[in-house]
């Protein structure tokens, strides 16, 4: 990942993070799909994890808290991706 400058490491192992929503114990939550290139290390996975949830409330998810989507049962929404801190569980799939 070109752009995760806090840890060289997490760069070099993790050649992508698309976020995608999907619906986990009946509920629709936000996740990001990592595609990697070998196994992160307990404190890498946690770098990258602080990198993501940084990214769901400042980085490219803020858009689309500030602009409705339109849909054609609902009218329009707006989508916020919010952390619980806490909770312990947190899903990563990775790739």
């Amino acid at each position: 990942m070109v752009y995760f400058g806090d840890n060289p490491a997490v760069g070099e192992k993790v050649f992508s993070a698309i976020p995608s929503v999907k619906e986990i114990n009946g509920e629709l939550m936000g996740v990001f799909e990592c595609q990697i290139t070998e196994n992160l290390t307990g404190n890498e996975l946690e770098d990258l994890r602080s990198h993501l949830i940084g990214q769901c409330s400042d980085g490219f998810f803020e858009g689309m808290e500030q602009h409705p989507i339109k849909t054609a049962d609902f009218g329009e929404i707006y989508v916020s991706l919010s952390v619980n801190h806490y909770e312990s569980s947190f899903y990563m799939k990775f790739l």
